[in-house]
């Protein structure tokens, strides 16, 4: 088997892994997907599947039609277990403003994918962000199994996209964003989740430190 599908099918494994362990977060460990995200990045990724295409780059096409689908799994998953993700603030609406920009790129000038790959790079980045804030401010919301599988698959896609039909924007956008955006994300939802608990931790000494002076201080008054 050629070594490039070889890696599109490893890289599509580890993507579904990813999934399915987030799908379980949803439902089970209180993960809380930003749903402006997660529809920008189905737009991002529903274009670079346009764009790859019509590039007959037809295994980017398949990889990155299977990266649309893990979006909607994700959005119907959060619909069903009634995640509380509406857009509620500039940076959410943006977010949902650059997919409708995305898609009107690709309706105004649809023989032109290398555009369509740009404004979907600029799609997938502006759905980063409220992830990125989410994961900030409440990291135990987030699955970042998920990123870590994202990121490899990635990779892994990059590599199978370029060994069969070359380096063209077209075709790679969706692998290359998701690569720096997964990356980002684990680099993130790890970093906070520690520093969560090392917080955690020193309040929870300082408080036991408090009980034993305070305890010292009633038995020398008792004395």
């Amino acid at each position: 088997m050629d070594s490039g599908i070889v890696c599109a099918v490893i890289g599509a494994g580890i993507a579904l892994y990813g999934v399915v362990r987030y799908v379980i977060g949803i439902f089970k460990d209180g993960t809380r997907p930003r749903m402006a995200s997660w529809i920008a990045w189905g737009t991002g990724n529903m274009v670079f599947t346009i764009a790859a295409f019509t590039e007959h780059s037809y295994v980017g096409a398949a990889i990155d039609a299977i990266a649309t689908l893990a979006n909607l799994v994700v959005i119907a998953a959060s619909i069903y277990k009634k995640v509380e993700g509406r857009p509620n603030d500039i940076v959410d609406w943006s977010c949902l403003v650059s997919s409708v920009v995305c898609i009107g790129a690709v309706i105004a000038a649809p023989n032109d994918m290398l555009l369509g790959a740009i404004f979907g790079m600029l799609a997938n980045a502006a759905a980063t962000i409220p992830t990125v804030r989410h994961a900030w401010t409440n990291p135990r919301e987030e699955t970042w199994q998920l990123f870590a599988a994202n990121g490899t698959a990635g990779a892994l896609s990059l590599i199978s996209i370029i060994a069969m039909d070359g380096f063209m924007l077209e075709t790679t956008a969706g692998p290359l964003m998701t690569i720096v955006g997964s990356s980002s994300l684990v680099m993130i939802v790890l970093g906070r989740k520690w520093l969560t608990n090392a917080e955690t931790f020193v309040v929870g000494e300082l408080r036991a430190g408090e009980q034993l002076l305070d305890s010292a201080l009633e038995a020398e008054v008792e004395l």
